[in-house]
């Protein structure tokens, strides 16, 4: 088996990949590096149908990469909600084994919130925050949970970035949460957060 063939077999292993991708972005990313392998493997055997088939489906990947990217401030809303709502004991309990995935420290029975908002996206619930003053000016962050189908960092540049004004609104100038997963905490330094005596921190502007 030639080094050729052994491109085309990686191009189809990163299409069959993607296929297998819940989250709509890393399926993107994996079905463009797939079909970016198939171009170079559909000029080196000098299929160029296949190569620039491949080409095209490149550029719709990263089409969609963009749009996905792209944060429309009214695409989205934060719904304040009382703690003791049904829905949110239900939605915590339909979800909890996810969100101990992803913070595994939560605990709604013991935690002592302030504020609760449910993060909507086209009207549609695709997340919860939950968080409780620590100072006239600090919010710690007990839950910032975002759906599977929408961890595409837009919903929290929306929350974090271009809403800061909900915050300061509310007298919150500074945030605070506990280092939680590896996706979680990557998640908070994508948000603005900076690791520091054991907490990762966030001013708001």
């Amino acid at each position: 088996m030639n080094w050729m063939e052994w491109i085309g077999y990686a191009a189809s292993a990163f299409i069959l990949l993607s296929m297998l991708m819940t989250s709509i972005v890393k399926l993107r990313f994996i079905n463009l590096i797939g079909s970016l392998l198939f171009v170079v493997y559909g000029f080196l055997i000098e299929a160029y149908p296949v190569a620039f088939m491949n080409f095209f489906i490149a550029i719709v990947n990263i089409y969609y990469i963009i749009q996905i990217r792209a944060v429309n401030k009214d695409d989205f809303s934060i719904l304040e909600i009382r703690t003791d709502s049904e829905y949110v004991k239900e939605f915590l309990n339909f979800y909890e084994e996810d969100i101990k995935n992803f913070i595994p420290h939560f605990s709604f029975e013991k935690a002592t919130v302030d504020e609760c908002w449910l993060l909507l996206k086209d009207m549609k619930v695709a997340g919860i925050f939950m968080g409780r003053k620590t100072d006239q000016n600090t919010l710690f962050i007990d839950l910032d949970y975002i759906l599977k189908q929408y961890r595409d960092f837009r919903i929290g540049t929306f929350l974090y970035k271009y809403n800061q004004d909900f915050f300061l609104n509310k007298g919150i100038h500074h945030l605070k949460a506990l280092p939680a997963s590896n996706q979680h905490n990557h998640y908070l330094k994508k948000m603005g957060f900076q690791y520091q005596n054991g907490y990762y921190e966030r001013s708001i502007k």
